[in-house]
Parts: C-alpha cells; sequence; structure tokens
C-alpha cells in the first residue's frame, strides 16, 4: 500500500469525527452559576485538540538509539511527554483536552484552576492553581501553580486554536519542566501609545518519572528547578507585539534506575517579535538556554523559530522554519548534543471564532552527531475546539 492509499483511512476517520463535534450542540458552555448575596460568580470553560499524523519516511528504520521502546522511523512531536509519531497513524501521541473553573469572589480576589489529560499520559495534570488578588488599579498578585512563562504560547500552548500550526514549534516549546508552584507580581499599563503587561516570579518544581527524558534513556529520572527568578514583559501597539523574557533557576535531576544525580544552574531568555498586516502576519520568536553544571562542563542551547501566513477568508496557509543547535564544552560528558532544523507548511481552516481544521507536513533533518530520531517526513492533522 503506498503512503496515499495509507493516509485515506485516518484522514476520513478523522474528519467523520470532528463534523459531529462541530454540529450544533445544546448546553456546549457550562452557564455561570452565581451567589448574589455573596457575590460569588463561577465559570467554566474548556478546549480540547484532535491531533493525528504518521512519518512518511525517515533515515533511522529499527529501534530508537537511546530507547529501544520507540520504533523508527520516528519523529518526537513533544519533547516535554516524549509525544512521538512513528509509520502507522496514530491520534496519540498530542491528542489532549482542557478544562478550567475560574471563581470570582470579589472585585479583587479569584481562584483559576485547570485540569489537562492527554492520550498519551491517561493521568489527569493539574496545570493551574493559583489565587488572584488585584490590590490597585493595574497591579495583581497571584499565588499557586501557573506555567512558567518562558515563552510567548506558554500560557496557552496546549489550546490549539490559539496558533497557526498544529502545536507550537518543538524548537523551542518543550523542556523537562513547565510548571511553577510560587508568587507573581503583574503590571499591566499604557505607556507611549503601547499596552504593556510586565511581571516578575518565583517558585519551584518537581517531576516524578519525567517523560522529557525518555527521548534519550529508558532510566527513570526526576526532575526538579528550584529558586526559581524571573521576569517577563510584552509591548503591543497596532501591527506589532514584542517580548521580552529571562529566567534563573537551580536544576537537577535524580535518576533513580542508577543513583546519578546531576546539578546545574540554568540561565533562559528569549524575545519574540510578531506582526499582524490583516491579511498577512509574521511570526518569530528566539530563545536561549545556558546551563553550567556540577562537573565543571556546560550546555548552551539557542533555537529560534520564524514563519509567515496569509489569510484568505477562513483558510490560513502558513510556513515555518524552526532551529535548534546545543554547544557543550565537553564532549565526553555530552557525547550527543541535540542539533536539528525543521521546516513546516500548515493550512488551517477556520469553521468559526472557536473550531478550526488543520493539516501539516513536517521536514525534519538532524545532524548525525545527535543520534536521535534521524531525519523525517512526517503528515499531521488536527481539530481544534474551545467551550
Amino acid at each position: 500500500m503506498n503512503m496515499y492509499k495509507r493516509l485515506l483511512l485516518p484522514v476520513a476517520l478523522w474528519l467523520s469525527l470532528a463534523s459531529l463535534m462541530t454540529a450544533p450542540a445544546i448546553a456546549q458552555v457550562a452557564p455561570d452559576t452565581s451567589n448574589a448575596q455573596q457575590g460569588i460568580s463561577t465559570r467554566f470553560s474548556g478546549f480540547f485538540s484532535i491531533d493525528g499524523g504518521e512519518v512518511l519516511s525517515g533515515s533511522f528504520h529499527g529501534s530508537m538509539p537511546n530507547n529501544p521502546a520507540y520504533s523508527c522511523p520516528c519523529y518526537l512531536a513533544d519533547w516535554t511527554s516524549t509525544g512521538m509519531y512513528s509509520t502507522g497513524f496514530s491520534f496519540k501521541p498530542e491528542t489532549r483536552a482542557g478544562v478550567q473553573a475560574d471563581i470570582k469572589f470579589n472585585d479583587q480576589v479569584s481562584f483559576t484552576a485547570q485540569v489537562t489529560d492527554r492520550a498519551d499520559d491517561t493521568s489527569p495534570q493539574l496545570q493551574w492553581a493559583f489565587l488572584t488578588y488585584d490590590f490597585a488599579p493595574n497591579w495583581e498578585l497571584t499565588v499557586g501553580r501557573k506555567r512558567i512563562p518562558l515563552y510567548y504560547y506558554s500560557n496557552f500552548q496546549d489550546v490549539g486554536i490559539a496558533y497557526p500550526w498544529v502545536t507550537p514549534p518543538p524548537e523551542l516549546y518543550g523542556w523537562e519542566v513547565t510548571n511553577y508552584n510560587g508568587v507573581s507580581l503583574r503590571y499591566n499599563a499604557k505607556v507611549m501609545g503601547f499596552r504593556t503587561t510586565s511581571s516578575v516570579f518565583t517558585g519551584t518544581e518537581t517531576v516524578l518519572d519525567d517523560a522529557y527524558y525518555l527521548s534519550g534513556s529508558t532510566d527513570n529520572i526526576n526532575a526538579s528547578w528550584k529558586n526559581i527568578w524571573g521576569a517577563d514583559t510584552e509591548w503591543t501597539k497596532d501591527w506589532l507585539t514584542m517580548r521580552l523574557v529571562y529566567l534563573l533557576a537551580n536544576a537537577s535531576t535524580d535518576d533513580i534506575t542508577t543513583g546519578a544525580r546531576a546539578a546545574s544552574r540554568v540561565h533562559s531568555y528569549g524575545i519574540a517579535i510578531n506582526a499582524d498586516f490583516d491579511d498577512w502576519f509574521v511570526l518569530s520568536e528566539f530563545t536561549a538556554d545556558d546551563r553550567s553544571y556540577n562537573t565543571n562542563y556546560y550546555v548552551n542551547a539557542p533555537a529560534f523559530s520564524v514563519g509567515a501566513g496569509y489569510r484568505i477568508g477562513a483558510w490560513t496557509p502558513f510556513l515555518n522554519y524552526g532551529w535548534y543547535y546545543e554547544n557543550t564544552n565537553d564532549l565526553g560528558q555530552y557525547p550527543t548534543p541535540a542539533r536539528y532544523k525543521r521546516t513546516s507548511l500548515t493550512l488551517r481552516y477556520d469553521v468559526n471564532p472557536t473550531t478550526a481544521f488543520k493539516v501539516q507536513y513536517d521536514d525534519y533533518e538532524e545532524a548525525a552527531i545527535s543520534n536521535l530520531t534521524g531525519n523525517s517526513k512526517v503528515f499531521r492533522i488536527a481539530f481544534d475546539k474551545t467551550f
């Protein structure tokens, strides 16, 4: 069976399911419940993305070099959860859903919680659980669990309808730790005609049996980031949006299988510049992650993504290029630095403001020294919905 015939069945299944789920439905949005005397109101919302795909061709065949549990040709679409595509169409690597509750106690105090679930990990995950206090005009203090705002789409990277790709560029979006438990202070204002929002944040996070490391090992590894300190600022005016972020943290990993422990000091920074001219728009983001390890070596990992799209009614074709390149001063201790580039072409169709279909082709090229998944060509589809 040739490549095109193999794609017919999953595409037909996807379109059938999507058509059912876009049919009119009653009570798709949960109504607010409120108590007039106490002034408490509650709102529920959510999202889901039914993503599927397969590897059309690849340079590695057989078991993945660093983890024989995965079969190649293969493509790692989500580094954080090791969402891996192989030959044979699958919805498992990236399909996800989330539900959020927003409780407003009064004009100043509110609580937000979000739970997500993924097809490749059936255990629900608590992404958000924080209390917000608007203690002064333009100022808010939050305490609890949040996403680390390290990237432009960090706060909504699971919400597929919020961006043109099937999922955000893996060159940037995908580290061993994505959340933190702590405190943030945010200020919103208008400066020189720009709408601005800036924050400082601090906290800590520990991830047990971290799926991020399955791409390079079969060991059970726990990851921890402590003493997280960071700041971000975003400026928007007319067609232009700019964002800067900087983060410091003490990172460590504990290999439960071997007993090995590694510690490093993390310095991360990034910039995003987006331009939107109604029909044409450009999205660009650059980040760098520097880690100095306690065994006297470092790893520097710059990455960037740039793409352009054009809106033609409900249709949006989008072309993107991404690049990731690790450097180290000691190949003995860090023998396989990850280095790769990826070109993608996405076609998006917006059914309405809350529903979208996407088809994407990825051409992934990996440097020989990396020895991770090899080169691959990938076909993916997505049905995104918010409610």
